[in-house]
């Protein structure tokens, strides 16, 4: 929905409407929210058990625009669009994708209805902190740092990681162990890869504490 509006409007110029025309930024995000909740109503319709909503309302330095706009523009419209598809089917879960810091609005999604939470990056984000809050509430799809690691790391790096993630994320259930973004082609990508498989089999019976390297 907010992508929707900067691809549109692109993200300069949308960025300064919010200061200077909020009428026309908010019809624009109602027109992206109906063309997005459309699509979802129609996937919800046929059967889907999840839905994956996304829009990369942060940066890794925090929101895009003061919390205080994110409350009035896009949680709303989150929630009118969340609840319109739990009408058609109420055990609809809700998965939701945004880079950057997001541990400033995760009490509004979770307030909203978002079961789970993509990628969590773990160069942004407390995720212990975020686990010890939220492990009950709101599951963790993600986490193995792509930036760094799983493009630039060595084998031993990677295996490292992805017990790290799991040991933080895992124990209690609610974590979807993934990469947090696609993995660069790089020389040690095919390595790293099969390295993060091999570890996520080692490392599956958690908890972390009984594991050893």
């Amino acid at each position: 929905m907010w992508e929707g509006a900067w691809y549109l409007r692109g993200l300069e110029n949308l960025l300064v409407d919010l200061g200077s025309d909020m009428d026309f930024v908010e019809d624009l995000l109602d027109h992206t929210m109906r063309h997005s909740l459309a699509l979802s109503k129609e996937l919800v319709g046929k059967g889907i058990d999840i839905l994956f909503w996304g829009d990369d309302f942060s940066i890794e330095s925090g929101p895009l625009m003061r919390p205080e706009l994110f409350r009035r523009l896009l949680k709303p419209r989150y929630a009118r669009a969340f609840e319109e598809c739990r009408r058609i089917d109420r055990d609809l879960k809700v998965a939701f994708h945004c880079d950057g810091k997001v541990e400033w609005a995760l009490d509004d999604l979770v307030e909203i209805g978002v079961n789970i939470i993509n990628p969590l990056q773990p160069d942004a984000n407390d995720t212990a902190a975020v686990k010890k809050r939220y492990g009950k509430k709101l599951a963790v799809w993600g986490n193995v740092d792509t930036r760094t690691v799983m493009s630039k790391g060595t084998v031993s790096d990677v295996v490292e990681e992805v017990r790290r993630v799991v040991g933080t994320l895992s124990p209690g259930g609610g974590h979807l162990l993934c990469s947090n973004h696609r993995v660069q082609t790089t020389a040690r990508a095919m390595d790293n890869i099969l390295a993060y498989y091999w570890a996520a089999e080692k490392f599956r019976d958690y908890p972390i504490a009984t594991i050893s390297s």
